[in-house]
């Protein structure tokens, strides 16, 4: 019986061979295929779909590589088709309505998969992941979400970058990055929500005010006010600054011109030029440099002599 069904299958296969042997040498062989003339892309012969399906591979039963067909209108950009491409675990996924040009690189497990829901997102690995928003990116670790345009999480575990644009959270365990351009180098439960903020390391560090940054250390709190990288302090008093000078205000208020200051202490001074122009019982004006008095009298200073 058994030699009967071979002599079946050989002569089966003869006959296919003489009938179509165009069909036989279009068939993509487990040994591997030669002629196929695939120079330039995109090639005349390849392996995959034609219609607006998705495609994948396998292995052991399960799935371990899919390609989405996507058009992209999440982003607001409308950068048209870009396919999301997906590996892995099974479970893993590119959701919500528009994202195309996503990327699953691979790991994820069950219960633990690896999302982006942004287009152009990317997950490089690792497991329960997530990319949240358009160009975001977690390069692997666990837990970690960046969910900020342009945001970044290099790895780590439970780290996220919220902001609306571009922080990142270099690694670490449960650190924030939650300002516009803000950076959370490493540590643990460090949090910089100023914009362009910086935590360097340590632990439970927080960086809340623009362009504050803490080096590291133990629940340190960086919460001053810098104008033109000097710090602008409030305690019992204003400062504020002007070109990189201190103004403070405490019983006088003093201003700046040019890089000089003007005090206001029982009387008024002004600068003109480099000179100075007070009234204090009498009157001091200023004119090209020179000084010009009034006290009962009119002065005069003409090139040095009075």
């Amino acid at each position: 019986m058994l030699k009967r069904k071979l002599l079946v299958t050989c002569l089966f296969s003869l006959l296919l061979v003489s009938i179509c042997p165009d069909v036989l040498a279009q068939a993509w062989r487990v040994t591997g295929n030669n002629g196929t003339g695939c120079n330039t892309s995109p090639c005349a012969h390849f392996l995959g779909t034609t219609d607006n399906s998705s495609f994948e591979i396998h292995v052991d039963g399960q799935r371990a590589y899919r390609i989405e067909p996507a058009t992209d209108t999440q982003s607001g950009h409308n950068h048209g088709f870009s396919p999301n491409v997906i590996g892995g675990f099974s479970g893993n996924a590119v959701t919500g309505t528009g994202v195309a040009g996503a990327t699953i690189a691979g790991g994820g497990a069950a219960s633990l998969v690896n999302i982006v829901s942004g287009s152009f997102g990317t997950v490089g690995g690792g497991f329960q992941n997530t990319a949240a928003e358009y160009y975001a990116t977690v390069a692997g670790g666990t837990g970690n979400t960046a969910s900020g345009r342009g945001s970044t999480v290099a790895g780590g575990a439970g780290n996220t970058a919220s902001s609306t644009h571009w922080s990142t959270v270099s690694g670490g365990l449960s650190n924030t990055a939650s300002g516009v351009a803000s950076t959370v180098a490493g540590g643990a439960n460090n949090t910089a929500s100023g914009f362009g903020s910086t935590v360097s390391g340590g632990q439970k560090n927080i960086a809340s005010t623009n362009w504050s940054t803490v080096g590291g250390g133990l629940r340190n709190n960086a919460s001053g006010k810098f104008h033109r990288g000097r710090r602008s302090v409030k305690h019992r008093q204003r400062h504020l600054f002007y070109r990189g000078r201190r103004l403070p205000k405490h019983h006088q208020r003093r201003l700046f011109y040019r890089r000089r200051r003007l005090p206001k202490h029982h009387w008024q001074s002004e600068f003109h030029r480099g000179w100075r122009r007070a009234q204090h019982g009498q009157r001091l004006r200023v004119n090209r440099g020179r000084r010009y008095l009034q006290h009962c009298q009119r002065q005069w200073l003409h090139c040095g002599r009075r």
